[in-house]
C-alpha cells in the first residue's frame, strides 16, 4: 500500500449536503499569542507548545503521557516519516502526514486493522467533504491566505484559525483511531511518535543550524504551522480542482450558459496546459464564480472521480 492510498478515498466520498460544520474548536489557542512574543521566544518554547496542541497533547496530557512513556522504546528506531534529500534537509510529505504514518506503521501489520483504519479515515474524509463545500468561500479564502500570514499580524492569524476550524476534523486522526479503540497502545504510540519526530525534524530544518539563522525564520515557521493544521482539507480540495481540471468540459455542461462559458474559456486554456497550469486555470476560475457555483464545481468534480 502506497503513501497514497487512505487519502485517496477524499474522492471517493461523495460530499454530504446539509451537514452540521461543527463550530470552531479550543484547538488552535497556541496560535493566540504568537505576534506578542519576541522572535526567539516565539521559535523557543511557544513553538511547542502550538505543536503540542495541534497533535492533541494540551487536550489529553494523560494520553500523552502513556505515549510517551511506550515511545521511549522507539527511540532508536528509524523513523518512515523522515526521509532526506540529498542536502540532509527533510523531505516534506505532500499528503496529510497522520495519513501516510498510518500507512507506514510498521507495527499494524493485520489487514483487519488496516481496513478498520480505512473506514474510520473514510468517515473522516467526508465529514471534511462537507465542511469544504458548506464553507466553499472560507475555503477559498484559506487557500491563498496560508501564504501570506506573517507573525506579527495576529488579525490575520486568527481570521486564518477560524477558517481553518470550519472545514477541518476537531480532532487528530490518531486521537480519533485511539477514541475509537482500534489501534492497541503500541500501535498508538508509534503513530504518535512518528508523527511528533518527524515535526520536529521539520522545525529543525525551518529553524536553521546557527542563531544567525533565526532571525529570518519565524514567518516561514508560522506558515509551516497553518498549513500544517489546514493539511487535511487543503489535500481535499485541491485534489478536486486538480480533478476538475480534467473535466471542465463535463462539469460546464451542467452547469447554466453563462457560467458554462466561463468552463468553456478555461478548458480551452487548460487543453494546452500541464497539470500544474490546469490546476492553477481551475484555482482562479473557482475563485471568480458565485458560493453556489463554487459547490456545485467540487461536487462536479466528485460525481466523476
Amino acid at each position: 500500500m502506497t503513501p497514497h492510498v487512505l487519502i485517496g478515498v477524499a474522492l471517493l466520498v461523495p460530499a454530504a449536503k446539509g451537514e452540521i460544520v461543527p463550530a470552531p474548536t479550543a484547538r488552535h489557542r497556541g496560535f493566540e499569542s504568537i505576534a506578542t512574543h519576541s522572535r526567539e521566544a516565539m521559535i523557543g518554547t511557544r513553538i511547542s507548545d502550538i505543536v503540542r496542541q495541534r497533535l492533541g497533547d494540551a487536550q489529553s496530557p494523560e494520553r500523552t503521557a502513556r505515549r510517551r512513556s511506550i515511545a521511549r522504546e522507539f527511540r532508536d528506531t528509524p523513523n518512515p516519516l523522515v526521509r532526506r534529500e540529498e542536502s540532509g534537509r527533510v523531505r516534506p510529505l505532500d499528503r496529510p502526514k497522520e495519513f501516510v504514518a498510518i500507512d507506514l506503521n510498521p507495527l499494524i501489520a493485520d489487514e483487519q486493522t488496516r481496513t478498520a483504519c480505512r473506514l474510520v479515515i473514510e468517515r473522516r474524509v467526508e465529514r471534511t467533504l462537507a465542511s469544504i463545500v458548506e464553507n466553499v468561500d472560507l475555503m477559498v479564502e484559506l487557500d491563498r491566505a496560508l501564504g501570506r500570514a506573517t507573525h506579527d499580524d495576529q488579525t490575520e492569524i486568527d481570521r486564518i484559525r477560524l477558517m481553518i476550524d470550519a472545514v477541518s476534523p476537531e480532532e487528530s486522526l490518531g486521537d480519533e483511531l485511539d477514541d475509537a479503540g482500534i489501534l492497541d497502545e503500541r500501535q498508538d504510540a508509534m503513530h504518535w511518535w512518528m508523527v511528533s519526530r518527524y515535526d520536529d525534524a521539520l522545525r529543525k530544518d525551518i529553524i536553521g543550524a546557527t542563531r544567525e539563522d533565526r532571525p529570518q525564520k519565524p514567518d516561514e515557521l508560522l506558515r509551516y504551522l497553518l498549513h500544517d493544521q489546514a493539511s487535511e482539507a487543503l489535500t481535499i480540495y485541491h485534489d478536486a480542482l486538480r480533478l476538475a481540471g480534467d473535466h471542465l468540459i463535463e462539469i460546464g455542461a451542467q452547469r447554466p450558459p453563462q457560467i458554462g462559458q466561463m468552463y468553456a474559456e478555461a478548458a480551452v486554456r487548460a487543453s494546452q496546459a500541464s497539470a500544474e497550469e490546469r490546476f492553477e486555470i481551475v484555482r482562479d476560475m473557482i475563485e471568480r464564480l458565485p458560493m453556489d457555483e463554487k459547490q456545485e464545481l467540487l461536487r462536479g468534480a466528485w460525481e466523476l472521480r
